[in-house]
């Protein structure tokens, strides 16, 4: 999950991404306290390799329709852009939300309003909202589109991310699940 190629790999690579909103432009209903302080914490890895075969072959079917000279490309940048973070951390304040990873710290308001993201030339906006045990973080280029969804267990213990890569170009969406476990 390096955000520094995400979409901006995709985005660059012969347009693999259309736009799609995945927050609603209404308000979002309000986090309830009890969601903040379940997900303030740290979570690392701890998908089996068979999480990963399921991210490799959601690319491959992402791009099975791609022109044979381009699918490769497509499936390296992809695989780039997709890559297994081994650990994430989460942090709360009245109006922001935080979500930290090895390569980047995404930060924006609580309320799901979209901020600009930028990494080197590659511009994006990035919209986050804490709501009913959930995480969710839209990234949306001018050609596309990544969501990821961080699910807490109810015991808090365990978080599931589903991620999904979008663009009409692609057969269909790149869609996977990966697993963190609550670091003590």
């Amino acid at each position: 999950m390096r955000l520094a190629g995400i979409l901006f790999t995709l985005a660059a690579s012969a347009g693999l991404l259309a736009p799609r909103h995945a927050l609603a432009d209404s308000e979002p209903a309000a986090a309830v306290p009890d969601d903040r302080a379940r997900f303030s914490a740290s979570f690392r890895f701890v998908g089996s390799s068979r999480e990963e075969a399921a991210r490799r072959a959601a690319i491959d079917r992402g791009i099975d329709s791609l022109f044979f000279a381009i699918r490769g490309i497509a499936r390296s940048r992809l695989s780039d852009a997709t890559k297994i973070e081994p650990w994430v951390a989460f942090s709360f304040d009245a109006e922001k939300i935080r979500v930290r990873l090895p390569s980047v710290t995404h930060v924006s308001p609580a309320n799901g309003a979209p901020v600009d993201y930028v990494s080197g030339s590659d511009h994006t906006k990035l919209r986050q909202r804490l709501e009913a045990g959930r995480v969710t973080q839209v990234f949306v280029a001018g050609e596309g589109s990544r969501t990821n969804a961080w699910v807490l267990s109810s015991d808090a213990r365990t978080l599931e991310l589903t991620v999904t890569v979008s663009s009409p170009r692609l057969t269909r969406p790149v869609v996977y699940t990966l697993t963190y476990t609550r670091v003590p």
